[in-house]
């Protein structure tokens, strides 16, 4: 944190103030959502494959 205030206080940011303007412009809030719904169906998926996996071993361990 030292470090990057240092940093920042040895530039001078309002050049930066054109770029930023741009940046916070330009959206990608569908990008977003795209992702938000990628990694939800990873997550939901990796949970399925863990609970099964779980279940199975359960059922295994009951019979011995």
């Amino acid at each position: 944190m030292v470090r990057e205030s240092l940093r920042l206080a040895a530039l001078d940011i309002t050049q930066l103030y054109a770029k930023h303007a741009r940046a916070a412009a330009a959206g990608g809030m569908g990008m977003f959502l795209a992702f938000v719904l990628i990694n939800g169906a990873v997550v939901v998926f990796a949970v399925r494959v863990g609970l099964k996996a779980s279940r199975r071993t359960q059922a295994e361990q009951e019979t011995v």
